[in-house]
């Protein structure tokens, strides 16, 4: 049975003064600037925002002055002490990631209607490559049924500056938040979910690596290569998969000693893919051609866990498996044989915690984790994974990057 949702609305002052404090910090340690349309402060407002990294939501914020923007937020943030204080003060509305939430839908035609605004990411989740990440067709759904203006925000730099790879080690260079409406009321009438769709990825579509080479923006830290290898498992030189660690400003191979050096301008030297994009789209093409095997499988021991509303209980061990129809897992749970399946089709991202484990929603146990034996294989596995969704969805035509940087 879904939970009913509890209503939340953002705390005046206490979101007044985050709001400030974050905008401060862009300013002074992002170069952060603010363009676009200026968009009215008064009545119900859909905000689309592009998902780069995790200071996001201080863009957002920042980027609709005199309006108390709530988010919808993947209901893990809230398993913190820490982090459900600011959500709750911010008004967050919670969603079960990658899983249809009607609760959370309520929560926010409720918001609407009463004249509010509220700010999403229609991926789900943050970039690991400095390209948008799948949006799901449902987005279109949500958005005809709100009836509401709906805003795009497209963003740049916050891939570089701190990217989920590296969560709590920034490198500054300058941020950028552009502002537009891209569909009102009136066109919501008229227009079909496939039009909506379309408007919303192209409002919110970004490339970060065609960005930063037309700006020419730098970024220093001496962290440029940290956690990198929560994105990249394949290296270039010898083929060797899981191999790749980054640390500082190098993203070494411990197979072959091949090591890429990642300059200010986010670009490896040479020898190597030119960027963590380029870098990205040599694995997939690696994964496109195992996934045209009939017989593709990837497959490896892991043990299963299921929230019970305060933690996470492990139930016991078995194989994780992905192939070309379901993510499964079989083995034994509480000491019996049980089999635990959820099709790619339905699977628009696989999250993971810490890049050492998977959570996935099953209709049989709700919110379960899968902690692989050895962690290293995570990033292929969500890669593999999601490249599937988009080829059985038919969502796997992306641009590529120089029709990207032409169109922004």
């Amino acid at each position: 049975m879904q939970r009913k949702q509890p209503q939340h609305r953002p705390i005046p002052i206490l979101y007044a003064l985050l709001r400030g404090i974050g905008g401060l910090l862009l300013r002074l340690f992002c170069g952060y600037r603010r363009t676009g349309e200026r968009i009215p402060k008064r009545g119900p407002l859909l905000v689309v925002a592009s998902h780069q990294g995790m200071m996001d939501f201080l863009t957002v914020a920042d980027a609709l002055p005199g309006r108390r923007v709530q988010f919808i937020a993947t209901r893990r943030f809230f398993r913190s002490p820490k982090l459900r204080f600011f959500l709750r003060a911010d008004g967050a509305i919670p969603k079960t990631q990658f899983h249809p939430d009607p609760a959370c839908i309520l929560e926010v035609l409720r918001t609407l209607r009463g004249g509010g605004t509220v700010a999403l990411f229609p991926a789900g989740q943050t970039s690991v490559c400095g390209l948008p990440e799948t949006i799901a067709p449902s987005i279109a759904r949500l958005i005809k049924k709100a009836n509401a203006p709906v805003c795009a925000v497209r963003q740049h730099g916050g891939f570089y500056t701190l990217p989920r790879l590296r969560p709590s080690r920034p490198c500054f260079g300058r941020v950028e938040a552009e502002t537009r409406i891209i569909l009102t009321p009136a066109q919501l009438k008229t227009l079909s979910e496939a039009e909506i769709y379309r408007a919303v990825v192209a409002g919110i579509d970004f490339d970060e690596a065609a960005w930063q080479a037309r700006t020419g923006v730098r970024f220093r830290g001496g962290c440029r290569a940290a956690g990198l290898e929560g994105a990249l498992w394949l290296c270039p030189r010898c083929g060797a998969e899981y191999a790749l660690r980054g640390e500082r400003n190098t993203l070494r191979c411990r197979a072959c000693g091949a090591a890429a050096e990642v300059g200010p301008d986010m670009r490896f030297s040479a020898g190597f893919p030119e960027t963590i994009t380029a870098w990205y789209r040599l694995q997939e093409t690696r994964l496109r051609a195992a996934l045209a095997e009939e017989n593709f499988a990837l497959e490896t021991p892991a043990e299963a866990s299921s929230w019970d509303g305060d933690r996470f209980a492990v139930h016991g061990r078995g194989t994780l498996r992905l192939d070309r129809g379901t993510l499964s897992w079989r083995g034994v749970w509480d000491g019996a044989e049980r089999t635990l399946a959820v099709r790619c089709e339905t699977l628009a991202g696989l999250t993971v915690e810490r890049n050492e484990l998977f959570e996935v929603f099953t209709e049989d146990c709700g919110l379960t984790r899968f902690r692989p034996d050895d962690r290293a294989v995570v990033p292929k596995w969500k890669q593999a994974q999601e490249l599937l969704y988009r080829q059985m969805n038919g969502l796997d035509a992306a641009a590529a990057p120089q029709e990207r940087q032409d169109t922004q």
